[in-house]
C-alpha cells in the first residue's frame, strides 16, 4: 500500500487489514453470486424492513422471490441482453426485479420515475425493452417500439395504454411473479466482465446517454461504499 494526499490505496491482490480474501475471488464479483451467498450464509435473518408496514424481507425470501422473477422473465421468452425497463419508486418490487432480471442474463435498466413527454419517450426508445415493470406508465405519446410485456405493481390495472404500449400485454405484479415461482431458476452465470444494467444520465446538456455497467462496476461500489462509511453486519443501513 502507498499514500498519496492523505489518501491510502490497496492493491487488489493484496487486500487490506479487514478486507475478506473473497475481495480476490473474482467469480463473485457479481451481484447475483452475493444474494446467492448471503441467502446461504443469513437465510432467514431480516434483509430489510419497510416503513410503510410491508413484511419484512429476509435474504432467503429475496433470493427465492428474484429466482421467481427470473423464470417468470424466461417464461415470457425474456433472455440474455435482452432489455428490462423499470420505473418503480423505492418499494421491495425494484429490488426482487433487480435481481430477477440480471439472473436471466437480461440488463436491469432503472428508469426515473419524475421523467414526462420527451425525456421519458427517448430513453424508452432508446433503450428498447422486451418488458416493462411500472408502478404507473404515463406521459408517453409515442417511442417507436413495441415492449411485449408491461407488469403493473400497484393500484388496478390501466383500461387504456398510452400508444407507445398499446401493443403490450398486461399483467399485475402478483400473478407474474407467482407464475415464476414453481418454475426452475435459469441457469445463467454472470461474470464480473457482463453487462448488468444500463444507467442513463441526467440529459442536463443533450439527450440522455445510455451507460453500460457490468457486475464487477456494481460490486465495487457496493464494497467501496462500506468501506467509506464503515458499515458492518450490525448495521441498519436507513434509506
Amino acid at each position: 500500500a502507498r499514500s498519496a494526499a492523505g489518501v491510502r490505496l490497496y492493491s487488489i491482490a493484496s487486500p487490506s487489514p479487514g478486507v475478506s480474501p473473497k475481495m480476490t475471488d473474482y467469480s463473485r464479483w457479481t451481484l447475483v453470486h452475493q444474494v446467492r451467498d448471503q441467502a446461504a450464509a443469513l437465510g432467514e435473518r431480516v434483509f430489510i424492513t419497510f416503513g410503510d408496514g410491508s413484511p419484512d424481507l429476509t435474504y432467503a425470501a429475496f433470493d427465492r422471490r428474484s429466482d421467481a422473477v427470473a423464470a417468470a422473465l424466461v417464461a415470457r421468452e425474456v433472455g440474455k441482453d435482452d432489455r428490462v425497463m423499470l420505473l418503480v419508486k423505492n418499494r421491495a418490487e425494484f429490488l426482487i426485479a433487480m435481481i430477477g432480471i440480471m439472473k436471466c442474463g437480461a440488463l436491469f435498466v432503472p428508469i426515473n420515475t419524475e421523467l414526462r413527454g420527451a425525456f421519458l419517450q427517448h430513453q424508452l426508445r432508446n433503450c428498447e425493452p422486451k418488458l416493462v415493470i411500472c408502478d404507473a406508465f404515463d406521459g408517453v405519446d409515442a417511442a417507436g417500439t413495441e415492449p411485449q410485456n408491461l407488469i403493473v405493481i400497484a393500484g388496478d390495472l390501466p383500461a387504456a395504454l398510452p400508444p407507445a404500449l398499446a401493443p403490450a400485454k398486461v399483467e399485475d405484479w402478483e400473478a407474474f411473479e407467482a407464475s415464476g415461482a414453481g418454475l426452475s431458476s435459469p441457469d445463467f452465470e454472470p461474470t464480473k466482465d457482463t453487462i448488468a444494467g444500463i444507467m442513463y444520465t441526467s440529459g442536463t446538456t443533450g439527450p440522455a446517454k445510455g451507460v453500460l455497467l457490468p457486475h464487477g462496476h456494481m460490486y465495487l461500489f457496493g464494497v467501496g461504499s462500506n468501506g467509506a462509511t464503515g458499515l458492518t453486519a450490525a448495521d441498519v443501513y436507513y434509506v
